[in-house]
């Protein structure tokens, strides 16, 4: 359903049925059951409605605060009556939460609870989809793809430190490219010891996990194997010199034309040439491993000069009968969806790392499509401030510096000897003195030391 006014062919408008109407029922009923941090005492807007909301308008291309209310306020009718949103008892409109409100849900609210719900009704979506793909005359795939990958926010370590930035662990599905399973890097570790914490939510029968060197860790693969029933598809370098060493003895040389897949990209003035070779693991040390693999990728300018040539290794749970030589270059290819369709569009589309009011939990909110995306605007609450709540500046020992806008200002008197009566006749004391503020007014009227 679209976030515009105007009419199209999948709008509430014109009467048709609208297969986005649905999906957006069943997001705004997972976010009302986010715990509400406010008290039940003067609630106004509820929790799924204030959320739903603001991931409305962040899709609508807001991009801070003040941007959220003033696409929530632009938005149409039919999708605020659809996100739960109070209707006016004089108008019948249906009213938005203010900026303030939103702005307080987002900070406050909790984020790992949010996550984990958001998370689970994105892999409950994907698996869905992944299900229903002969509905769409398309052959049901028998795998599903999930890219894990680490990424850090920048900017929310404070000032002066190295280190101290918020670090997410995030699973992604290769074809749809949502991401089912979030969650934070405690400090001190690093993503290799979260696989678990991880995948614990996800079903992993008939999934294949796929990785970057730093996962081809023994307890990872056999946890992935033994443990869960999955797959997996690893690349190994030299953090894994042992292992290496039987994979390149198992496999045949790279010669070219030796290949057992190739393909051949043209494009921004080069070619890209990939061939794979695979092998049997036999005699390879590592749990659940079937297949060995080596890819070379060649790089050639427009003329067929050589410009790169890198070889990578790897290794699978998957059988010959389960994964062609072509579906594991696929696999191994498709793993950098992660960066291309997650970590690029929030970095780049949501600059995601250029955000700054990120207080208590705030930080780490993260997929576009979940509410932890909020992208807001300096605060004083936040330690990058240059003056933050929490650390005033040292007051000035001039005491005129703390009198008030007007207080410091000199004083004129009126010439008259006694004070000017007021309009009920009586003196007036205060007349006696005028601030500042009318000097100009006073001199006007002044001519030679004296009034007119």
């Amino acid at each position: 359903m679209s976030v515009s006014h105007a009419p199209d062919s999948c709008s509430l408008i014109t009467g048709r049925p609208d297969v986005g109407v649905a999906g957006l029922r069943s997001l705004v009923g997972m976010l009302g059951g986010v715990a509400d941090p406010r008290m039940a005492r003067g609630v106004r807007h509820r929790i799924g409605a204030v959320l739903a909301v603001m991931v409305l308008a962040v899709l609508a291309g807001a991009r801070n605060f003040r941007e959220i209310a003033d696409r929530a306020v632009e938005l149409p009718p039919e999708l605020l009556a659809l996100a739960g949103c109070r209707v006016h008892s004089l108008t019948g409109g249906h009213m938005v939460p203010s900026a303030a409100t939103m702005r307080r849900i987002a900070h406050e609210v909790d984020a790992d609870d949010a996550d984990e719900r958001v998370c689970m009704w994105l892999r409950g979506e994907a698996m869905a989809t992944a299900n229903t793909d002969e509905v769409h005359g398309e052959p049901p795939r028998r795998l599903v793809a999930v890219a894990m990958d680490g990424k850090t926010l920048r900017n929310t370590g404070r000032p002066g430190t190295e280190g101290g930035e918020i670090k997410l662990f995030s699973a992604l599905t290769h074809r749809e490219a949502i991401v089912i399973a979030q969650v934070r890097i405690p400090e001190g570790t690093n993503e290799i010891t979260q696989v678990k914490a991880l995948l614990a939510g996800v079903d992993l029968a008939g999934v294949v996990v796929t990785g970057d060197a730093a996962h081809a860790q023994h307890t990872t693969a056999a946890y992935l194997t033994s443990e869960r029933g999955g797959h997996y598809a690893l690349t190994v370098k030299g953090n894994q010199l042992t292992l290496l060493g039987g994979i390149a003895a198992v496999l045949p040389a790279a010669a070219p034309g030796t290949e057992h897949h190739v393909t051949e990209d043209h494009g921004k003035g080069r070619i890209v040439r990939r061939g794979i070779w695979t092998a049997p693991a036999e005699g390879i040390d590592f749990p659940g491993a079937a297949q060995v693999f080596r890819i070379r990728r060649d790089v050639f300018d427009h003329l067929g000069n050589r410009l790169t040539k890198e070889i990578v290794h790897g290794v699978t749970s998957l059988t010959a009968e389960t994964a062609t030589p072509e579906q594991l270059a696929r696999l191994v290819r498709e793993h950098w969806t992660v960066e291309n369709k997650s970590h690029w569009v929030r970095d780049v589309v949501y600059r995601e790392d250029h955000q700054h009011a990120h207080r208590h939990r705030s930080p780490g909110h993260g997929h576009p499509t979940q509410p932890r995306t909020w992208p807001p605007t300096p605060g004083r609450d936040h330690p990058h401030h240059p003056h933050p709540a929490t650390h005033r500046r040292r007051p000035n020992p001039n005491p005129a510096h703390h009198r008030s806008r007007y207080q410091h200002k000199p004083t004129l008197k009126f010439p008259w000897p006694s004070p000017p009566p007021n309009r009920s006749g009586e003196a007036d004391p205060a007349g006696t003195q005028v601030s500042l503020r009318m000097l100009d007014l006073v001199d006007s009227l002044r001519v030679g030391g004296e009034c007119r």
